[in-house]
Parts: structure tokens; sequence; C-alpha cells
């Protein structure tokens, strides 16, 4: 009986030369090599604009934060008010 897995793990790892080669071809094929640079920047630009998005929702919640450190605990709104807040700004 043979219990040597290293076969198996070898099989699950990430592609090799020869397989991102013939991944590539296949690529290559289907899409034609005029689209195949429209995907790349389609895919960059996408790629940025999550990016920039993602900065400026941080951006905002860090504002957030620090507007709520800096207000005294007397004018600070109520959790229900704020909900009510939030959701009037989300039907608008």
């Amino acid at each position: 009986m043979n219990t040597n897995f290293v076969e198996v793990q070898h099989a699950i790892g990430m592609p090799g030369p020869a397989e991102l080669f013939i991944i590539f071809m296949i690529v290559l094929v289907v899409f034609g090599a005029k689209k195949i640079p429209e995907i790349g920047e389609g895919l960059g630009k996408g790629i940025k604009n999550f990016k920039k998005a993602f900065e400026k929702d941080e951006q905002v919640s860090d504002s957030a934060r620090v507007d709520a450190k800096a207000m005294p605990n007397s004018q600070k709104p109520a959790a229900d008010e704020q909900y009510a807040e939030s959701k009037d700004h989300q039907t608008s």
C-alpha cells in the first residue's frame, strides 16, 4: 500500500509555466489579440476606481469619527435621532 501524498499536494498548487501558457493561448483564441489590451485597460480602470472609492469612504468615516470626538456629549444627538436622520438621507 502506497501512502505517498506528495503528488496530490503538488496537483493542488499554483499553475506552472506550461499551464499558464495554455490558459493564455485559450484567452487569445477566445477574445482575439486586439481585444486583450482593452480588457486589461478596463480591468485596471475598475481596480483604480474601486481603490479611489474605498479611500474616499475611509476618509469620510475618519472625519465622522473626528467630528464625534470633538463634539461635547451634551451636543451629541441620541442614537434614535442619528438613525432617523440617516434614513431620511437614504430616502432622499
